[in-house]
């Protein structure tokens, strides 16, 4: 379970805490004294890795290799529907495959293997979401841009989706305090870096009702 893991835990940054800071006036490079191992490789790296599929993803589109539809949007009740239904579909799925993808990355050998990494930050600072082990974040993407692969839906609702979960990541370690009742909380993902073992889902916490690992925020 998720405490057994604290023992294989890199060390934390202990001082950092969830209300140190506003968005809007975080420096544009960090100020933390210390990173953790391989900080600056891993992420220039996973960066990489997203531009990659991202570009793969556009060049199967290109070559008619995906399911996404280019159509022209008349913006109609219609054409709403179908960017609404293609939008959530990804949304749903995404959420589906991330948690238990999220839990797999929480068994003992893939955490001590690859998970702990991302664990470093108790309190994560934004940008730190590409702070995971490349390994962890190729599974990750296949997750994430595989739904044009899968699922009849127009350009639009992909790149919507697309914007949404880029969003949801960065405000997840963005050490702001952000809520919208039981849809959506940054305080959530801040809970699973100070627990472990709670709030794995992303980025809304259905899964976490469903399986009975949701933790509300702390006082």
């Amino acid at each position: 379970n998720g405490r057994s893991n604290n023992s294989h835990l890199l060390k934390c940054d202990s001082k950092d805490s969830m209300n140190h800071g506003k968005f809007w006036v975080w420096p544009l490079f960090s100020k933390k004294g210390e990173r953790g191992p391989f900080h600056k490789l891993f992420t220039t790296i996973n960066l990489f890795i997203a531009s990659s599929f991202a570009f793969m993803v556009t060049e199967a589109s290109a070559r008619n290799w995906t399911k996404l539809r280019f159509n022209h949007l008349s913006f109609n009740k219609s054409s709403t529907i179908d960017l609404v239904v293609g939008f959530s579909i990804a949304v749903i799925y995404q959420s589906i495959l991330e948690y238990y993808w999220h839990r797999i990355m929480h068994l003992n050998f893939f955490y001590k293997l690859l998970h702990k990494y991302h664990h470093f930050y108790k309190s994560p600072e934004p940008w730190d979401d590409l702070y995971i082990h490349p390994i962890e974040a190729i599974g990750y993407y296949c997750i994430l841009y595989s739904p044009p692969f899968l699922f009849d839906m127009h350009y639009v609702s992909f790149v919507l989706y697309i914007i949404l979960m880029g969003i949801c990541g960065v405000l997840d370690h963005s050490g702001v305090d952000l809520s919208f009742g039981n849809i959506y909380s940054t305080r959530d993902h801040y809970n699973h870096h100070m627990r472990f073992n709670v709030n794995y889902a992303f980025p809304f916490p259905a899964m976490d009702f469903l399986h009975g690992t949701y933790f509300k925020q702390l006082a």
